[in-house]
């Protein structure tokens, strides 16, 4: 049954009747309170309360026998009672966007807890009991208050993904090298800094760790990297950490997928990168990179690359042309004042960003690039395009605005699938404008 958005104040007493009932929603309501007589629905399995203005959850609820998932979501939940411990078959526990500080220790005993969310709420410390989930695989704390995490972490051997972002953690227990089937770690938004040679070699004893960069008084960021069985992490964010120098700890990541070293003041990305062979996304955007390494070519598998935002960029390396898997490629606020003759030969690509260069010319190869979809060359010094790009059957979205353009080719009207056009800030002349739109009919086009 979905009651969602009908603006109730109060749950609706009519529902206890339906004592079969298996499946209630409703969210985005304004219930403040959940009546005790919600143990009535004895066959219940799952229940939505997502965005509603609950303060607390009746002990009640707990001894929904069936109940699976339990979504409480965006509510002013502040505290769980220890009855949580009865809802013995509870396999989804959303509680994101509330206002707890503490879980109970009881918390453990959902030993068939599968997902987790206690996102975006003020929590401080975790029971060493949130070990004892040992179904658990998706478990996410991003956006509290945490300073440290219980070593019983270890413990949780099903866990495949692990939100960490945006807390205050400046070190992770050792025993988290046993989560070895864990394949995505979040801790974007962390100190996660070691100052002292000391605290490094007292957590990771047996490992080699090279700290001859460190200076005293300097800050060494570092995360389980360097642990004796690195992770089998695939996705890792490492966004707005400072450490310029590429921290070698992440070529040991041999599975690793995607890639996130944005706005970390990079100056260099190291050959060795190939190691890293399975590398599909790999994001370098904000950085101060002047150039790629020519091994940037080996990365096969590589489907987006970003290096936007670097500022130095001019000139890209011949073998990038060897990315031929490549599908996204961001070369945005750099200094390429010609179009870089390797993107040519990217066949598959379907977004390329160029916007914010100094490019005065659009080349006719644009038309090899059968397959792209979006192409922003916004905020440069074009004064036309050529007729081929006509030949982007498959483009939808074309951005042009703050340019010198004052036409278009009238090859433009084969785009037939294109749904966005813009224009703005160009010296074209109104009947210029009128030919585009008798051109394009069906294109939403921005002057």
């Amino acid at each position: 049954m979905d009651l969602s958005r009908q603006k109730f104040a109060v749950f609706p007493k009519e529902i206890w009747e339906l004592e079969y009932l298996e499946i209630l929603k409703l969210e985005e309501n304004r219930i403040t309170v959940l009546p005790r007589e919600i143990n009535k629905l004895k066959n219940l399995k799952e229940l939505y309360l997502n965005g509603n203005k609950l303060t607390i959850v009746p002990k009640e609820i707990w001894e929904l026998e069936n109940l699976t998932i339990l979504r409480l979501k965006n509510n002013r939940i502040s505290t769980l009672p220890k009855e949580i411990e009865k809802s013995k078959n509870l396999q989804e526990l959303n509680l994101r966007g509330n206002r707890l500080v503490t879980l109970p220790g009881e918390i453990g005993e959902l030993k068939l807890l599968e997902e987790l969310n206690l996102e975006n709420n003020r929590i401080k410390i975790l029971p060493n009991e949130i070990g004892a989930l040992e179904n658990l695989w998706i478990f996410n704390l991003s956006g509290n208050k945490l300073a440290s995490i219980p070593k019983e972490i270890g413990n949780l051997q099903n866990l495949r993904m692990l939100y960490l972002e945006n807390n205050q953690l400046k070190t992770l227990p050792r025993q988290m090298e046993k989560l070895q089937d864990l394949e995505v770690l979040n801790l974007l938004i962390n100190p996660l800094l070691f100052e002292e040679r000391k605290k490094i070699q007292a957590l990771l004893p047996d490992c080699d760790i090279d700290l001859r960069d460190v200076e005293e008084g300097e800050t060494y960021r570092n995360l389980n990297l360097a642990l004796e069985q690195p992770l089998k992490i695939l996705s890792l964010s490492l966004e707005y950490q400072q450490f310029s120098l590429f921290p070698k700890e992440i070529l040991k990541l041999k599975n690793l997928r995607s890639l996130s070293l944005y706005d970390t003041s990079l100056v260099a990305l190291p050959k060795e990168i190939v190691r890293l062979k399975h590398l599909e996304r790999l994001s370098l955007g904000l950085n101060q990179l002047k150039s790629l390494p020519k091994e940037i070519g080996l990365l096969r598998n590589l489907r987006s690359l970003d290096i936007g935002a670097n500022n130095e960029f001019e000139v890209l390396p011949k073998e990038i042309a060897r990315l031929q898997n490549l599908r996204s490629l961001l070369l945005n606020q750099n200094r390429f004042k010609i179009f870089p003759k390797e993107i040519w030969k990217l066949k598959k690509l379907v977004i390329l960003n160029v916007n914010t260069n100094q490019l005065d010319a659009l080349p006719e190869k644009i038309g090899r690039l059968k397959g792209l979809q979006m192409l922003d060359l916004s905020h440069n010094r074009l004064t036309t395009l050529p007729s081929e790009i006509g030949q982007l059957h498959n483009l939808t979205e074309l951005y042009l605005q703050y340019n010198r353009i004052k036409t278009l080719p009238e090859e433009i009207a084969r785009l037939q699938n294109l749904r966005k056009l813009t224009l703005y800030e160009n010296p074209i002349p109104p009947q210029e404008l009128d030919k585009i739109r008798k051109l394009l009919p069906n294109c939403e086009i921005r002057f």
